[in-house]
């Protein structure tokens, strides 16, 4: 009969066990899924900030070239008035 109840504490003792461990392992869970939403939340935000900096860059590319242009049609223009002077200076 001693041994029975050895046998039946010892049961009980490993249920008590495995129940601590499945809500300590639960816990963790919860912790980690949290974790894994902060995450998200943290590189959607990262994304959408990398977005607008790079329609930034973009924008002063854009911004850069077109100044380039005006510039370059500038140097046209003045090139072919320098030229047109010339040739009614010796005409």
């Amino acid at each position: 009969m001693e041994t029975a109840k050895k046998h039946n504490r010892c049961f009980e003792d490993g249920k008590n066990t495995r129940g601590e461990e499945v809500k300590a392992l639960g816990e963790e869970i919860s912790s980690l899924m949290a974790k894994i939403k902060m995450l998200e939340t943290e590189n959607e935000s990262k994304g959408k900030k990398l977005k607008e900096e790079e329609g930034e860059i973009m924008e002063e590319r854009l911004h850069d070239t077109d100044a380039d242009t005006l510039a370059t049609s500038l140097n046209k223009a003045a090139e072919k008035e320098e030229a047109m002077e010339v040739n009614t200076t010796i005409q």
